[in-house]
């Protein structure tokens, strides 16, 4: 995945997103939302992906990811190795990034600030 990829997991365990309690599943979304104004504001990429798969996890877990292309959506990239997974400090700066931006967001969260979509 490109960086800033960020994983939302749940702590109630379920299998499937559809069988989420509403509330839960709303709180998940939003939450969703949220990280995604964050990412597209830091990274700036031309769209904000969410993909809730479920096939090697079999916990409910959403992906919220920065797009480039449409092979950003699969595993294309890594099939053909042109994609690694990134080293352990580039995760934890991305990490740090990501809240300190959340942070900045909390404090400024005004139509004017540009945190609005």
């Amino acid at each position: 995945m490109n960086p800033g990829h960020i994983l939302i997991v749940p702590k109630r365990h379920e299998p499937d997103f559809h069988r989420l309690a509403s509330a839960l599943y709303g709180t998940l979304m939003q939450l969703a939302h949220r990280l995604g104004k964050c990412l597209a504001h830091l990274y700036q990429p031309p769209k904000v992906g969410l993909f809730v798969i479920g096939f090697h996890v079999p916990h409910v877990h959403v992906h919220v990811v920065p797009l480039y292309a449409m092979a950003d959506m699969t595993a294309e990239a890594f099939e053909r190795a042109q994609r690694t997974a990134p080293a352990v400090a580039v995760l934890v700066d991305s990490a740090a990034q990501i809240r300190h931006a959340l942070a900045v967001m909390e404090e400024d969260d005004t139509p004017a600030s540009g945190w609005h979509a």
